[in-house]
C-alpha cells in the first residue's frame, strides 16, 4: 500500500558546536557536555549524549517520541521505555528542579521540547548545518522474507525540519522502492547485524531514579543474572567478583568492557516503587559504544524472578544465540518462589562478596535466614558452604568444615547440576578429607557443567599445583585469568602457580599486577614475602612484610620491625615475629602452622618438624601446601617429612 510521509530538514552538529544553556556547555563535536561553573565532565552514556544533542541543536522545536527515536537509534529497535529512560537520565544529569531550571519540556501525546535558551559559545569552530530531505511517497508494507533480519523491516520516519518552506514532491514507483528496501536490509545485514559476541559483561545496575535503591537489589540484579546467562557455553559472562570495582563507579560501560576484556557490556537501572520493580537494560557494543539492544520492564516486586527470566532470555535472542534443551532449562530454573527469602539471598551475596572473614560471618546469617523461609533454595545453600568454607580456609575448624559440606550437599540434592556446588564440594574433599581422587572428580565435574567459569578454573588451578601438576596447574589458572581478568585473588592464583611451579622472577611479575587491583591484598604480600626470603632479598621481605602489618592496621608494630631490621638484620626480625607468636598463644589460638614456617625460615629443622606434626594433629588443612610449597624445600631430605608426607596423603574418614 502506497502512502505519503514527510520529512522536514533536520539540523545535525556535522562541524564541531560549543553550544552555551543555563550552567553547561556542549560538545557537539565529540558530545562532551561540561558543568561551567567547575569545568567538571558530566558523565553520560553515549546515547543520552546524541539524544541531548538532537535537542539542543533543534531548541524550540516540539520533537515526537518517533523523531527522537529514528533519529538517535537509527539502526536499532527499541521501546518507547526506553527513550524515556534517557530523557530521565538527562534531565536528573542537568538537575532540573534543583536550582529553578526547566530544560526539557514534555509536550502531552506528541514528545518533547527543549526550552531553556541556547547560544553559540563563543569559542566554535563552525556554524550549524542544516540538511534538507524532501516529501516522498514510500511503500507502507512490505512482505519481509524470514532470512532477513527483523531489523531490516522499514518503519515510518520523520525528521525534524529548521527550514520548513523548502519542500518539493516527487513519486517514486513502487519497484524500485522494493529494490531500494533490499538493498539497504542487505547493507544492513552485512554492516549492521547482531555483532558476534564471544563474551559480554553484567555491570552492577544502578538506580533509575534520583532515590536510592537498595545496594543488594543493584548488584543481586547483576549477579543473578551473571548465575543464570553462565550456563550458556557459547559466551563467557564475566563473574561477579570482576564487576564489583564497578559498582559505584563512574567509568562509563565501555570503558569497563575494555578493562574487563569482553565483548559487549550489559548497562542497567532499577528502581523499586512499594511492590514494583522496574528495570531498563541495554547492551552495548565495547569496539565503538553501539546499543544493539534495549528493553525496559516493569514487574511485581513478587515476580523479581520471571523479571530476570526475561531479560535473560531477550539477552541471548539479541545475541543471535542458539541454546541448546538443557541451557534453556538453566537459564528458566527458579531458585526460590519466596520473595523474602530471595532479598536476604541477596543481601547475603553483597556481604560474601566484600572478602572479609566478619563479612563472610554476615552472608552467612542471611544465606540461613533464606534457607529457613525455602528449604528447597538451592542458590542460598550454595552461598551457606561457599561462606563456611571461605571462613575454614582462614579459620579451619572442624564445625565449619561440616556445616560448609552440609550446606553444599543439600545444594546438591535440590539441584544436582549446580556446578559451583561441585567445585565447593572438590575443595572440601581436598582440604578436609584429603581425597584427591574425589576432589580431581568434583572440580572435572563442575567444569563439564560450567567451562566459562573463573572460579571453578581457578579452584582446579590449586588443587593441581598443590597435587604437584604444575606446568597444568599455570593453563588453568592462565584461562581463569582471561575469564576474569580484575579480580584480584584469580590473578594472584596465577601468581601462586608459578611460585609453585619454581618460577618466582614470574611468580613476583604476576603477584604485583594483583597488587595493582588491589594493594591491601595480604596473600599477595605475604607470598611476595616467601619468595624473597626464598631468595635471599631479605629488604624486599621485611618491605613486603611491613606492608602487612601496616594493612593489617598494626603500623607500631611495622615502626618496631623496621626498627629491627635496620639494626639486627632480618634474622633478628624473625626471631621477634616469635616471640610475639609466643605471646599470642597466651591470648588465644595460633596455628602450628605458624610456628612451623618462622622455625623453617630460621633454619631449625628440629623444631620445624616438630610443629608440621602437631598441626597433623588437628589435620590442619595447610598441611595440603606443603608437599608442593618451595618453603618447605629445606625439609624435603629429612625422613621424619617424607614420612610426614605419607600421612597426609591418605584419605582422612569424615
Amino acid at each position: 500500500m502506497i502512502s505519503e510521509f514527510e520529512s522536514e530538514s533536520i539540523k545535525t552538529g556535522a562541524r564541531q558546536q560549543i553550544l552555551a544553556f543555563g550552567e553547561f556547555t556542549f560538545d557537539t563535536e565529540n558530545q562532551i557536555l561540561t558543568q561551567t561553573n567547575n569545568g567538571e565532565i558530566v558523565n553520560l552514556p553515549p546515547k543520552t549524549c546524541e539524544l541531548l544533542a538532537v535537542l539542543i541543536e533543534n531548541a524550540g522545536e516540539v520533537l515526537s517520541k518517533d523523531d527522537l527515536m529514528s533519529l538517535v537509534w537509527k539502526d536499532t529497535f527499541v521501546e518507547e521505555s526506553n527513550l524515556t529512560h534517557h530523557i530521565a537520565l538527562l534531565r536528573k544529569s542537568l538537575g532540573e528542579g534543583t536550582n529553578g531550571n526547566k530544560f526539557i519540556q514534555t509536550i502531552p501525546r506528541k514528545g518533547y521540547r527543549f526550552i531553556f535558551p541556547v547560544k553559540q559559545n563563543e569559542s566554535s569552530k563552525g556554524e550549524i548545518t542544516i540538511s534538507e530531505t524532501t516529501r516522498t511517497e514510500i511503500v507502507e508494507e512490505i512482505q519481509i522474507t524470514d532470512d532477513l533480519p527483523p531489523v531490516a523491516a522499514v518503519q515510518n520516519s520523520k525528521q525534524i525540519s529548521a527550514g520548513k518552506n523548502n519542500r518539493s514532491k516527487f513519486f517514486v514507483p513502487t519497484l524500485a522502492v522494493i529494490l531500494l528496501v533490499g538493498i539497504a536490509a542487505g547493507f544492513y545485514f552485512l554492516f549492521y547485524r547482531t555483532p558476534t559476541v564471544k563474551s559480554v559483561a553484567v555491570l552492577p545496575f544502578k538506580s533509575l531514579a534520583s532515590e536510592p535503591t537498595d545496594d543488594y537489589l543493584k548488584l543481586g540484579m547483576a549477579d543473578t543474572l551473571i548465575t543464570k546467562l553462565s550456563s550458556i557455553k557459547k559466551v563467557a559472562f564475566r563473574p561477579t567478583s570482576s564487576i564489583l570495582k564497578f559498582r559505584n563507579s563512574e567509568v562509563s560501560p565501555v570503558q569497563a568492557g575494555k578493562e574487563l576484556g569482553v565483548d559487549a557490556v550489559l548497562e542497567g537501572w532499577v528502581q523499586r516503587q512499594n511492590d514494583r520493580i522496574k528495570v531498563t537494560a541495554q547492551l552495548i557494543k565495547t569496539s565503538d559504544g553501539s546499543i544493539f539492544w534495549a528493553e525496559s520492564f516493569d514487574e511485581n516486586l513478587t515476580d523479581i524472578q520471571r523479571l530476570q527470566d526475561s531479560i535473560s532470555e531477550k539477552i541471548t535472542t539479541a545475541l543471535a544465540l542458539e541454546l541448546t534443551g538443557e541451557e534453556r532449562k538453566l537459564i528458566a530454573k527458579n531458585s526460590t518462589q519466596n520473595p523474602e527469602a530471595y532479598r536476604l539471598y541477596l543481601q547475603g551475596r553483597l556481604h560474601w562478596y566484600q572478602w572479609t572473614q566478619e563479612n563472610w560471618q554476615k552472608a552467612a546469617g542471611y544465606f540461613q535466614q533464606a534457607v529457613e523461609l525455602d528449604r528447597n533454595f538451592a542458590l542460598a545453600y550454595v552461598g551457606l558452604g561457599d561462606s563456611y568454607g571461605a571462613m575454614g580456609l582462614s579459620k579451619p575448624s572442624q564445625e565449619t568444615y561440616f556445616k560448609a559440606k552440609e550446606a553444599t550437599l543439600k545444594a546438591l540434592e535440590i539441584d544436582p547440576a549446580f556446578p559451583e556446588a561441585h567445585a565447593t564440594l572438590g575443595m572440601i574433599k581436598f582440604f578436609y578429607e584429603r581425597d584427591v581422587e574425589g576432589a580431581r572428580e568434583s572440580l572435572l565435574h563442575a567444569l563439564r557443567l560450567n567451562p566459562n567459569s573463573a572460579l571453578i578454573h581457578d579452584y582446579y588451578a590449586n588443587f593441581l599445583s598443590l597435587s604437584g601438576n604444575a606446568e597444568e596447574a599455570i593453563r588453568e589458572a592462565q584461562r581463569a585469568v582471561e575469564l576474569d581478568p580484575l579480580t584480584p585473588y584469580i590473578v594472584g592464583d596465577l601468581g601462586c602457580s608459578y611460585y609453585f611451579a619454581r618460577q618466582p622472577d614470574k611468580a613476583i611479575e604476576v603477584l604485583n599486577k594483583s597488587l595493582e587491583l588491589n594493594p591491601n591484598y595480604t596473600d599477595a604480600l605475604s607470598y611476595l614475602v616467601k619468595i624473597y626470603e626464598q631468595k635471599g632479598q631479605f629488604a624486599e621481605a621485611e618491605n613486603y612484610s611491613e606492608k602487612i602489618l601496616i594493612v593489617t592496621n598494626r603500623r607500631e608494630e611495622a615502626d618496631e620491625q623496621r626498627t629491627i631490621f635496620a639494626g639486627g638484620g632480618y634474622r633478628a626480625v624473625l626471631e621477634k615475629r616469635l616471640e610475639r607468636l609466643q605471646e599470642r598463644t597466651k591470648k588465644g589460638y595460633v596455628s602450628p602452622m605458624s610456628f612451623a614456617a618462622l622455625y623453617a625460615s630460621l633454619g631449625d629443622k628440629k623444631q620445624a618438624l616438630e610443629w608440621l606434626f602437631k598441626a597433623e594433629e588437628e589435620k590442619a588443612i595447610k598441611l595440603m601446601y606443603i608437599a608442593a610449597d618451595p618453603q618447605w624445600d629445606g625439609l624435603r631430605g629429612e625422613p621424619e617429612f617424607q614420612k610426614l608426607l605419607q600421612q597426609i596423603n591418605q584419605k582422612v574418614e569424615k
